[in-house]
């Protein structure tokens, strides 16, 4: 996951609309649990916490939780609070630990010395406000530094990431950050599993004049055995050099399809097909990712309008429906079955898959969606 993020907005109502808390009373809270009127100091330090385009390790961000106290968490009053980004358990001496500790693996809570006997308590979970996060993109070329890009949410909206969060004594007012003699502190959660990207070698080798290294049948197996065992949802070919010698792609995709006959499998010299093996790659990958979406939502288009128009006049199922728009190679004028029509458009004439626009290329074959 992410290493820097963004809260670029400075407006604190709607920062309470969306998280139900009031920002400036809830920061002003005391450590009694008082809430006084919000000073000038405290207002502006909530707006700090706003219009950040950077937010680092170490560096404060702004958290909301369910209040501290038990009645009032029982009556679903909430706390906004600045903390310390990276958490610092509370047997630790040295803040340093917060910087190995900004994110907690969600699949390794309940095992770990830090997280375990945070993870049952509702004071020591959180949201950690943001309007985007960072991602950094290796170039082509390794002497150039990496691009970072900007990801957000529905065009930019706030949203959270989950958090673990905790509070140690601290002595040294400049690392609290608050007046009441704790250290506030927390890590985001992420999940490996599920998202991973999972990568198998393929022992073969194209070269732009034709093959260098043969994929034998031992070696097919062996990357069949890999991928099986990953059980997938969709996977992606990517060889070096397919555009041009596609060969050992297709003996994968053939095989692929022997094999997990219910699993998508996309190709990169048919998603793309031409030079530049990055975008080539990248374009496949996502292409494989949302495929399966794509087709599962066109069959609930199907069935769900020939439930409605087909089915009790003409004896046919929503399944024999879908398997005839899929199957049906040529457009043709739209009937009077919108939907039907929207499937033969969708699974005939998209250009490769939901990812052929990223790549940019021209020279695409149709998508067909004729397997049910």
């Amino acid at each position: 996951m992410c290493g820097r993020f963004t809260n670029t907005t400075k407006d604190t109502k709607k920062v309470a609309d969306r998280f139900q808390v009031e920002l400036e009373k809830s920061l002003e809270r005391s450590g009694s649990g008082e809430v006084p009127a919000p000073t000038k100091e405290r207002v502006k330090k909530a707006e700090s916490a706003l219009g950040r385009f950077n937010v680092a390790p170490t560096q404060e961000v702004l958290t909301v939780r369910s209040s501290p106290d038990p009645e009032e968490a029982a009556q679903g009053e909430r706390e906004a609070r600045l903390m310390r980004w990276g958490l610092v358990p509370r047997w630790a001496k040295d803040l340093k630990v917060g910087y190995r500790m900004i994110n907690a693996k969600a699949e390794n809570l309940t095992s770990s010395r830090a997280y375990a006997p945070l993870v049952g308590k509702f004071r020591h979970r959180c949201l950690i406000l943001a309007d985007g996060f960072y991602e950094w993109m290796r170039a082509e070329d390794p002497k150039q530094p990496r691009q970072p890009w900007r990801f957000t949410v529905d065009g930019g909206e706030l949203f959270a990431f989950a958090g673990l969060c905790t509070r140690k004594e601290w002595e040294v007012e400049e690392d609290r950050g608050v007046e009441d003699g704790w250290l506030y502190n927390v890590a985001y959660l992420f999940r490996r599993d599920g998202t991973i990207e999972r990568r198998v070698g393929a022992p073969e080798r194209m070269g732009p004049d034709g093959p260098l290294q043969e994929l034998g049948e031992a070696a097919l197996a062996q990357v069949l055995d890999a991928v099986a065992a990953a059980d997938p949802e969709a996977v992606a070919v990517c060889l070096l050099h397919a555009y041009r010698h596609p060969e050992h792609e297709r003996a994968l995709g053939e095989a692929l399809a022997e094999r997990l006959p219910d699993v998508h499998v996309s190709l990169s010299h048919e998603a793309v097909g031409t030079f530049r093996e990055f975008e080539r790659a990248a374009t496949t990958e996502v292409d494989a990712a949302l495929s399966p979406l794509l087709r599962s939502y066109l069959r609930r288009l199907v069935e769900e309008g020939a439930a409605r128009r087909y089915g009790p006049r003409t004896g046919a199922t929503p399944d024999d429906h879908f398997r005839q728009s899929l199957r049906r190679q040529e457009i043709g004028t739209p009937d009077d079955d919108s939907l039907r029509w929207l499937v033969d458009k969708g699974g005939i004439d998209a250009p490769t898959g939901p990812a052929a626009a990223s790549a940019g290329c021209r020279d695409r074959g149709p998508l067909r969606l004729s397997k049910v």
